[in-house]
């Protein structure tokens, strides 16, 4: 399901976008077709501006959205929804958001108590090399190469809501992991329910 005040024609070309990008999701993750995408539904909520996707946050989870975020998600052991500021362009543009989205939503809702920083890295990272030319994940990249050095791994690690710095070494974090063997073995873990430790 999605809902926006991007305008019906927008949000007609996002919806099929979305579909697409959770077909690839599916296939990513080798999931069988036809499988949902983790516990219960994702609805996928689009602002027009920035403010209002943080007055949103403010008002629905009762937080302060992290400067410099323009996509995040939540799962309350029921259903799922991802925020998405929309870009000015077409909806193939955020085609890396709505896969981070998507990604997170799935982790969360499939695997116990998964660290904020290791689903925010993973799912950037996938959907990066889903969408290796995307703006989006252009951005992602010089954020990593910008992000702040004077970051402790404790303050990373015990975060719940990352803001752009924190997610860019989530992103740089991860990407490292991913290299190793054992990376494969982790997820398919993940994937069969064992906690994460």
């Amino acid at each position: 399901f999605i809902s926006g005040d991007i305008g019906m024609r927008r949000l007609e070309d996002l919806k099929t976008a979305l579909e697409a990008e959770r077909t690839k999701v599916g296939t990513n993750l080798k999931l069988p077709a036809g499988q949902p995408m983790g516990k219960g539904r994702i609805t996928i909520y689009v602002f027009d501006k920035g403010f209002e996707h943080k007055e949103f946050a403010r008002v629905a989870e009762r937080r302060e959205l992290a400067n410099g975020i323009n996509a995040h998600w939540m799962f309350n052991y029921i259903d799922a929804y991802g925020c998405v500021t929309a870009t000015k362009g077409p909806a193939t543009e955020y085609a890396a958001l709505l896969d981070e989205v998507i990604l997170g939503c799935y982790f969360d809702s499939t695997v116990e108590k998964l660290p904020r920083w290791f689903t925010v890295g993973t799912a950037r990272n996938m959907a990066g090399k889903m969408h290796p030319q995307s703006p989006i994940t252009k951005s992602w990249e010089d954020d990593v190469a910008s992000a702040p050095s004077g970051l402790t791994p404790k303050s990373l690690m015990d975060s719940k809501n990352l803001d752009a710095g924190m997610s860019a070494i989530s992103q740089a974090f991860v990407k490292d992991l991913m290299k190793s063997p054992q990376w494969a073995g982790l997820m398919g873990n993940l994937g069969k329910g064992a906690n994460f430790d």
